[in-house]
């Protein structure tokens, strides 16, 4: 990625239009889709995915997924975020404050229904 590119990134992120979060599905045929679907029904653009079984400290038929989505902002992001929760996912949703000091990689909100 380009100096440029990061620097857009960071950009959108500032303004909730980049926002990262975590979910916990099922790790069954149709479990990743289920979650992209609730994301496609959001209008919310996939622009990373990024699944983890190996370090997971839950049920062995989960699986955590990782996903960087592009929204409209702020209140799209809220939406998306209660469309997640309703469809009772656990998230581990980006928190679009500052990081605490000495963090040099932001931090994450733990946030269930």
């Amino acid at each position: 990625t380009t100096t440029l590119g990061r620097v857009l990134d960071r950009g959108l992120a500032a303004d909730s239009r980049l926002v990262n979060f975590e979910a916990v599905v099922s790790d069954r045929p149709g479990g990743i889709a289920r979650l992209t679907a609730v994301l496609c029904e959001e209008g919310a653009s996939i622009k990373d995915i990024y699944h983890e079984r190996a370090w997971l400290y839950t049920s062995i038929d989960q699986v955590r997924v990782k996903c960087v989505v592009e929204l409209q902002g702020k209140e799209h992001a809220m939406r998306l975020k209660k469309a997640l929760l309703d469809k009772g996912y656990p998230l581990n949703w980006c928190i679009d404050d500052e990081p605490p000091a000495g963090s040099s990689d932001g931090f994450f909100q733990h946030v269930t229904a």
